[in-house]
C-alpha cells in the first residue's frame, strides 16, 4: 500500500471563533453571558483561548442559535478593519 503525504492539522482557535461569531450575529459580551448564565468576565475569558471544552463550546452555539460546525466555520472568517 503506497504511503499518503500527511496534511498538517491546523488547529481552531475557538475564542477566536466566538469573537467572529458575536461580530456576524451582532451578539455582546453581556447578552452572551446572560444567554449562557455566564458572566461577561468568563465571556472575556472564552474570547481569549483558543481551546476550549467541546461542552463550552455546545453551550455557546446554543446560546447563539448556531450549529457546531457553523461555529467552526467562524475560524476562516476575516476581522474587520
Amino acid at each position: 500500500m503506497p504511503i499518503l503525504p500527511q496534511k498538517e492539522l491546523k488547529m481552531i482557535d475557538a475564542g477566536k471563533c466566538v469573537r467572529q461569531a458575536q461580530i456576524d450575529l451582532d451578539i455582546s459580551s453581556v447578552e452572551l453571558a446572560q444567554r449562557t448564565n455566564s458572566t461577561p468576565q468568563q465571556v472575556v475569558r472564552w474570547r481569549s483561548q483558543p481551546n476550549m471544552k467541546i461542552h463550552t463550546i455546545e453551550a455557546i452555539c446554543n446560546a447563539m442559535d448556531i450549529s457546531i460546525y457553523d461555529f467552526l466555520l467562524y475560524q476562516n472568517a476575516e476581522s474587520p478593519n
